[in-house]
């Protein structure tokens, strides 16, 4: 007969196991009907290769059989785990020795059929094992949908919990949500509570309790309280279990906590059951405690709970360290940004001092001193180098305020092109130490509501950088307005940026090219792209190897008042003067 599938939970198997086919035809016809498979079996030898490819319900086993008998053959099957409950009936027609039957009943049966067979006795005796298999099954399959489930909502607990980690760094925030996802999910109520292993031993622990129960959260934020200023509470969290420890919570507080009576009052109130308690390591050492409380006494966790606890014990160590680490460097950054801002404005005292004395001694001002046009040179260079390290305080200070908040605007009616224009005068002498052209193409007024002096900054970074970049090559600069607002480009043609670095080059302390002899602190593309962002315009740059960058500003026109009247004075102010160049 052919099997049907084996993982068929409607069908079982009975395997029938005579050397005489007749006998196994006749029990064949007494147990065929549906949901029933016979299996047939010849020999002991037979019989032992379908016991290790199937499960059965039932074995009926022939005693006198050649080669090997049913008893050897039914010591076989008991010595195998996966069949050694398997109940096996045996067929004989010695039903009176009682020394065979004695022999059977050691070898593992349990009942004897004597021939010839009686088919009431024979379906009757067979349906009581056929129906407590079915119902073994049955529970088998409920089982494995409760282990199913039990670990579909454990990954979905872990799962939820690693997203609330990654979601933010705020320890308080993530905390309070990962207790209240693993009291609603696992536990009936939840505790997280850690100290600082270099900090103050007396200072309160930080605790956080959730209970599914919403009614109950002021007591679970008292509880939260309470434990914060516990001295024994907190010894725990310094020196407790470094492995996970499952318990009863009475013991736990009898052990290790030592609440008072009020506190030991408000965990009774939560419920006081079973206890899993996790320890919070980083680098092996103890950050503090996790518990994972059930209210009901009778409950007790199992190894799925166990393992689970351990990898969510695992996980919030790591969040909490690496909300540790984000609030260091947030403090640092901030210390960085203040230390930027007191160096810088103490220096621009004595270099603004010494950038007058410079200009007075340039200019020939200076009583009781003979500038020679040699010393004239060498004061230029100096007036130089002390203009390019103001621009560096300049965007120090910038780093500064875009750091604590932002960059402010003094926001007014302002000519993009009329700035473009006074900015690249600026750069006539360091055009002529590069031997570098710059070709300007500013022949429209572009007004709108910016703020100038940034607006001068951003152009004075973008035309240093091209200079900087650019191999004494043409420079071109074009400025127009746009339905929008106002367009600006700045292109050289020097070494141009790789594209594997154009990603990085408008951040702060970023150059393309740092083997460059070129000085600066990398900051100037940032510095424009947060003055251009300010404005809520965009800043981008084309460039490739060796053929040069490309830089381009678009500025929106964030208000129209009195942009009329700018562009009337623009154009008369034009017209002038194309009447005096005519």
């Amino acid at each position: 007969m052919t099997a049907p599938a084996r993982n068929d939970p409607d069908v079982v198997k009975i395997l029938v196991v005579d050397d005489h086919d007749e006998n196994i035809l006749a029990l064949e016809s007494i147990l065929s009907g549906p949901g029933q498979d016979i299996v047939r079996a010849r020999s002991g030898a037979e019989a032992l290769r379908h016991v290790l490819k199937q499960d059965f319900a039932v074995i009926l086993l022939d005693v006198l059989m050649p080669i090997m008998d049913g008893f050897e053959t039914a010591r076989l099957i008991r010595s195998r785990d996966a069949s050694r409950t398997t109940p096996i009936i045996f067929l004989t027609a010695a039903g009176s020795d009682q020394d065979m039957v004695a022999a059977g009943y050691g070898a593992g049966a349990v009942d004897y059929l004597i021939k010839p067979l009686n088919p009431a006795f024979v379906r009757a005796k067979v349906a009581v094992f056929v129906d407590l298999y079915r119902k073994t099954c049955q529970i088998r399959r409920q089982e494995e949908a409760l282990r199913a489930a039990e670990r579909d909502r454990n990954q979905a607990l872990l799962a939820g919990v690693s997203q609330i980690l990654l979601r933010s760094l705020d320890r308080d925030t993530v905390v309070a949500d990962v207790t209240q996802l693993i009291a609603a999910s696992m536990a009936d109520w939840c505790l997280i509570a850690t100290v600082d292993p270099e900090g103050d031993p007396d200072a309160d622990a930080k605790v956080s309790v959730a209970h599914w129960d919403p009614s109950l959260s002021g007591v679970a934020d008292a509880l939260s309280q309470a434990l914060a200023g516990n001295p024994a509470f907190r010894a725990s969290l310094r020196g407790g279990s470094r492995s996970l420890v499952p318990s009863t919570l009475a013991e736990v507080v009898e052990r290790t906590w030592e609440p008072d009576p009020d506190t030991w009052g408000l965990m009774r109130r939560l419920g006081a059951g079973a206890v899993m308690l996790a320890p919070l390591m980083v680098r092996d050492q103890v950050r503090g405690q996790m518990a994972l409380v059930s209210a009901h006494p009778t409950k007790r966790f199992g190894p799925t709970d166990l393992s689970t606890a351990n990898d969510l014990a695992h996980r919030i160590s790591l969040g909490l360290e690496n909300a540790r680490l984000y609030q260091e460097a947030q403090e640092a950054v901030r210390a960085r940004d203040e230390f930027l801002s007191i160096a810088s404005h103490e220096l621009r005292t004595p270099i603004t001092t010494l950038q007058i004395h410079f200009q007075r001694l340039i200019r020939g001002r200076a009583k009781d001193v003979q500038v020679t046009e040699r010393l004239r040179h060498v004061l230029e260079r100096c007036d130089r180098q002390v203009r390019r390290l103001e621009a560096l305080i300049d965007h120090l200070l910038d780093v500064s305020r875009v750091s604590s908040g932002g960059l402010k605007l003094e926001r007014q009616t302002v000519d993009l092109t009329e700035i473009v224009r006074e900015v690249s005068e600026r750069f006539v002498d360091e055009l002529n130490q590069n031997d570098s052209q710059l070709v300007l193409q500013a022949d429209e007024p572009a007004p709108g509501n910016w703020d100038r002096l940034r607006l001068e900054q951003l152009v004075t970074n973008l035309l240093s950088n091209a200079i900087k970049y650019g191999n004494g090559k043409p420079i071109e600069v074009k400025v127009q307005p746009t339905p929008d607002g106002g367009h600006i480009e700045v292109r050289d043609h020097g070494v141009g940026i790789d594209a594997a670095e154009l990603p990085r080059i408008f951040r702060k302390f970023q150059r393309a090219y740092s083997a460059r002899p070129n000085g600066g602190l990398g900051l100037g593309l940032y510095i424009s792209r947060q003055i251009v962002e300010a404005h809520g315009g965009s800043i981008r740059v084309e460039s490739a190897p060796g053929e040069g960058s490309t830089f381009m500003v678009e500025l929106p026109r964030s208000s129209t008042e009195r942009i009329a009247s700018v562009e009337t004075k623009a154009q008369e102010a034009q017209i002038v003067a194309d009447h005096g160049t005519a």
